[in-house]
């Protein structure tokens, strides 16, 4: 399996009762979970999320590097991992929730947001063109998508 984490320069420590990861600007601290394994969980759930985006660029026609698939993923993955891990440690009704990334987590609004957030810090004025291709929305679907976004957050 290929280390994601390594890949992409990611910093994996370890931290008294917790792991930290930190990448650019992200840093996230996962309570009571040991770096190695972490670390499988989060290059398990990035093989799955890397293909899930790559497939919707390839059917998009649009060029995105590998690279730039790669650092979408990682944010969507770590959101992710993020919040099952919080709710495992926060309610006892999840105590048992896994650590993985699925399906349903890609067509989260917030797997959406980070694609977008991603594409305008990466791409600039042509942020939407990616995005879609990375939602495995067609330009018009994204738009719309972005407006209801856009007036829900700034009700």
């Amino acid at each position: 399996m290929v280390d994601y984490l390594e890949k992409l320069g990611v910093t994996l420590r370890e931290e008294q009762t917790c792991s930290r990861i930190l990448y650019g600007d992200r840093n996230a601290m996962f309570s009571h979970i040991r770096p190695p394994e972490l670390r499988q969980k989060f290059n398990s759930a990035m093989a799955g999320t890397i293909a899930h985006y790559a497939e919707n660029v390839a059917r998009s026609g649009v060029k995105i590097s590998e690279h730039q698939i790669e650092e979408v993923a990682f944010r969507v993955v770590l959101y992710c991992l993020f919040v099952y891990n919080m709710w495992r440690h926060t309610y006892p009704q999840h105590k048992d929730h896994p650590l993985r990334v699925e399906t349903k987590d890609w067509r989260h609004p917030q797997a959406n947001n980070e694609c977008w957030r991603y594409c305008e810090k990466e791409f600039g004025a042509e942020y939407a063109i990616y995005a879609a291709a990375l939602n495995g929305m067609t330009l018009d679907e994204f738009s719309k998508y972005e407006k209801g976004q856009r007036a829900f957050f700034n009700r």
